[in-house]
């Protein structure tokens, strides 16, 4: 892959965002993949794409958002990672090579099928509650890791996750001020 002239206010940026936030991002990838090799393999997509954006990094005036960019940007590429071996996965299973009962594969399909619709519910959640709820029930943070990774209180994390799970129960599909 072909990178950008880079300048060395750039460059150094880049050294520090890395410096700061590369750890946070890698157990995130990890956390996401559960694969060491893979997450490698993530981060350096990662850093890739944030090296093609680091003027706008640049411009942020704090960190914190910077921080939440990249963490978004790890996220991403990971979930997108996962998707691709989670069919790879699943081409495996419908057409296994020795001779199965097919009523495994059935209940594992509708399983993901299940995870996939509460994953895309999430995702229309409000980022308020839907990352503390997926840091918790997805990545299975702690709520002190997902205070950390949030930069919020325990007991806020505690707050969001319960509320995320209110809204969750309830069905709400449009009305509610957090689906947005």
């Amino acid at each position: 892959m072909k990178h950008p002239k880079l300048t060395n206010s750039e460059k150094r940026y880049i050294s520090i965002l890395y410096l700061m936030y590369g750890k946070l991002l890698w157990y995130v990838s990890v956390k996401i993949l559960k694969d060491r090799d893979l997450a490698e393999d993530a981060m350096q997509q990662t850093f890739e794409k944030i090296i093609k954006k680091v003027s706008l990094l640049q411009g942020f005036r704090d960190l914190e958002k910077a921080k939440q960019y990249m963490y978004v940007v790890a996220r991403n590429t990971a979930l997108a990672m996962l998707r691709v071996q989670q069919k790879v996965l699943l081409f495996d299973e419908l057409f296994p090579e020795s001779g199965t009962s097919p009523d495994p594969v059935a209940e594992t399909m509708i399983n993901r099928i299940e995870a996939e619709e509460l994953k895309e519910r999430v995702q229309n959640m409000s980022p308020t509650y839907g990352e503390a709820f997926f840091l918790r029930y997805f990545l299975e943070l702690e709520y002190g890791e997902i205070a950390d990774a949030l930069s919020i209180s325990v007991s806020v994390a505690q707050h969001r996750v319960s509320r995320a799970k209110a809204i969750l129960r309830a069905g709400k599909a449009g009305d509610d001020d957090a689906w947005k």
